[in-house]
């Protein structure tokens, strides 16, 4: 049996009513909301979950979604419809400037990564995480390579109706603060692109007021440019001991097309493992030297994947915000004990 209270819990946390005499008062207490239930006894479709991100596209601003997979285990995301879903709502909603599809990541914790849920990765979502009132990351918040930032309440956004849904991308990572962030295990580096980043927080905890502010003089992103490199490397086997580096490739800008600045990064991998697949390690280092884990390791996905298979995966990260695409890029993958992993990077695509 579901819950279904977790619902309504979000929804007083972005539209409870001002002067109310009860409780709270919702982050966004003017808005207009629509409460959408998918999830249940009876199981959810492709098509369900297509309807529900597209449904009164034309009216709705912001969608927020505090569901996914099952947490620890499994490479699971959209399907076909929703992809297009996803795409026709950043495309067509608001006027074509696009709806904000705002994401929960999580609830696994340490022992899971958010780059296993094809929701939280989309370059199309924006995934969040969650701190509590001690700056420490909440105990189920994840290492995310797709995170953009923490709120308090898991859902602090708000937004000025000429932005497009890159622009709120944008402004996130402009914005964001990790001061009162406690955490040691977050890993805090500074890329290339002058934004620090963390593993598990993103670019820092919102800040809804300096958002706010720098949008009304923000002048619009340029229109998304996506480029992709070939198939360019085969891996050996990896052992514990002696990791190996899958590829280190020179990438020069302007080839296929020109970037000047990064956003997205996604890597497609295609790997094979005789064991526990929830072992294998993998870690995408920039021309500057930023590192981004797109995978670590994840001992339920080891007990529910034991033996040998194989998996073809996107996988995505925003560390890399701001950098250039021109220069040597390696991927390294390892597992964290004695079971062997094989695998190729496919493809490699950026996206700005």
């Amino acid at each position: 049996m579901f819950n279904f209270s977790h619902g309504t819990k979000v929804t007083g946390l972005v539209a409870a009513e001002a002067n109310n005499n009860r409780c709270i008062v919702g982050v966004a207490h003017k808005s207009t909301i629509f409460g959408i239930k998918i999830l249940g006894d009876g199981g959810v479709t492709d098509v369900t979950e297509a309807l529900a991100l597209n449904h009164h596209l034309a009216d709705v601003d912001i969608y927020t979604n505090s569901w996914g997979p099952k947490s620890g285990y499994g490479y699971v995301g959209p399907g076909s419809v929703t992809k297009s879903a996803l795409y026709d709502g950043v495309t067509k909603g608001r006027g074509a400037k696009g709806v904000i599809y705002v994401w929960a990541a999580g609830n696994g914790g340490l022992n899971d990564n958010c780059n296993g849920d094809g929701y939280v990765k989309s370059i199309y979502t924006i995934p969040i995480t969650s701190v509590g009132a001690d700056g420490r990351a909440a105990y189920y918040a994840e290492v995310c390579a797709p995170v953009f930032a923490a709120t308090y309440s898991g859902n602090e956004k708000k937004h000025c109706p000429f932005l497009t849904w890159r622009d709120i991308q944008h402004l996130i990572v402009l914005t964001s603060k990790r001061h009162n962030l406690r955490d040691g295990f977050s890993y805090w580096q500074r890329n290339g692109g002058g934004f620090y980043v963390s593993q598990v927080l993103g670019f820092g905890l919102m800040d809804a007021e300096a958002l706010v502010k720098k949008a009304k003089s923000w002048v619009p992103v340029a229109k998304q440019v996506s480029c992709s490199t070939p198939e360019f490397n085969v891996v050996r086997s990896t052992h514990y001991s002696s990791p190996t580096v899958v590829s280190s490739k020179r990438i020069r800008n302007g080839e296929s097309c020109r970037i000047d600045s990064l956003e997205h990064v996604q890597v497609r991998v295609s790997f094979s493992y005789v064991g526990k697949r929830g072992n294998v390690i993998l870690l995408l280092e920039s021309t500057t030297g930023t590192k981004s884990y797109l995978m670590t390791p994840r001992p339920l996905d080891s007990v529910k994947y034991p033996f040998s298979g194989s998996k073809v995966w996107d996988f995505s990260t925003v560390h890399f915000w701001g950098e250039t695409l021109e220069g040597v890029w390696k991927l390294t993958a390892k597992t964290d004990n004695e079971y062997t992993t094989q695998g190729k990077i496919s493809k490699k695509n950026t996206q700005h």
